[in-house]
């Protein structure tokens, strides 16, 4: 659910948004049902043709995806939007190969870290912080980072292992609500909404330029590795993907998997679980400091931070422990953890001929 940098999210089954960078917002965790407009589906427009210098997308875009007429206005609207779901699909194919001794791992999700309902349980918190815990969070399997993140990614490339087509939707400004969403979805449904802030967006694509060390410094390759440079509009869709209950909990299913074991997709899903917002969240140990989480890619990396560290608090002898709190929920329940290790990971892929370092990459 995107706001750019601060975010709306109503994660209890209702409505995602995410808006535009140095944007505060509000936040509710009601459950109650969202006043904004749901966007109604339009009739099917013919595709425009698209411009022949242009690259072909990723064949899944066809096969999982279905854009709706209200993003083809024009053929460079609908351009942007199929670019930045085939640059998705390009990163979330190589994204099933990541595992949790590579780097773009590392950075965003912790091994062995509690569930959020342990957590609370360990804590003995009885106040609204505790209470604030989604039931979705609680109630769900343990979400086991080394199995789920790769998961996601097949999962998103296997439309929730059914071959599912996503819609993608660009709903009028006055169904998105505020000028500064970029995104948001239900996470009950297999759509997607962009809103203005999506297409002010950089609308660079990965397939633009070579992964090389260009002399000219124009190649994807070459340092200094800054990870907004990285960050293309197939962030936002990788982020919502994750918000969908048919992609994550099929990830989930998968991951819950015994050795061996295939999934049955004639069987319904048994938990159904979804990916929420760090950046809808105070800091754990400052509840005036809204400013810890969020921008999006930074608060994802801050979250693992805070979760080694916290684990190694509660290590400590009892005596040497000062007060410190468990971060708001697990490395495996932020979206933007795996959109942005899946970018991480897709560039060090194509660069590491090139001597790519993935530890180099900074904020």
């Amino acid at each position: 659910m995107h706001f750019a940098k601060g975010v709306t999210c109503l994660v209890l089954l209702v409505l995602g948004v995410r808006a535009a960078p140095g944007t505060k917002r509000p936040v509710s965790i009601s459950g109650e049902a969202s006043t904004a407009k749901q966007p109604k589906p339009l009739a099917e427009s013919p595709q425009p043709s698209r411009p022949k210098l242009l690259p072909k997308p990723n064949s899944l875009v066809g096969k999982l995806t279905v854009i709706d007429g209200s993003c083809r206005p024009t053929t460079a609207r609908f351009v942007q939007v199929e670019q930045a779901l085939s640059d998705a699909y390009d990163i979330v194919e190589v994204g099933q190969r990541i595992n949790s001794e590579d780097t773009a791992f590392t950075n965003y999700f912790v091994l062995n870290t509690p569930s959020a309902k342990k957590v609370v349980q360990a804590e003995e918190e009885e106040d609204d912080k505790a209470k604030l815990r989604s039931a979705v969070l609680a109630s769900s399997p343990e979400r086991k980072p080394e199995k789920l993140v790769p998961n996601m990614a097949t999962s998103i490339v296997t439309g929730g292992g059914t071959n599912k087509q996503i819609h993608v939707r660009c709903p009028t400004p006055e169904v998105c609500g505020t000028s500064n969403r970029v995104a948001f979805v239900r996470p009950d449904e297999a759509a997607i909404n962009l809103c203005e802030g999506f297409f002010a967006r950089n609308p660079v694509s990965h397939a633009w330029k070579p992964f090389n060390l260009d002399a000219s410094g124009y190649g994807w390759c070459r340092p200094p590795y800054l990870l907004t440079n990285f960050l293309t509009r197939a962030e936002i869709i990788l982020h919502e993907m994750t918000h969908i209950k048919l992609i994550a909990s099929h990830a989930l299913a998968l991951s819950g998997l015994a050795e061996g074991e295939k999934f049955d997709a004639s069987k319904p899903v048994a938990n159904q679980w979804f990916a929420q917002d760090i950046y809808d969240h105070a800091d754990e140990n400052d509840a005036n400091n809204k400013d810890t989480y969020d921008v999006p890619w930074v608060a994802a990396r801050t979250l693992a931070q805070r979760w080694i560290a916290y684990i190694a608090h509660l290590a400590k002898p009892e005596k040497a422990k000062a007060p410190l709190n468990p971060p708001p929920f697990g490395t495996a329940d932020n979206a933007e953890s795996y959109a942005t290790a899946f970018i991480e990971y897709f560039f060090y892929v194509k660069c590491k001929a090139f001597k790519f370092d993935p530890k180099k990459i900074t904020l």
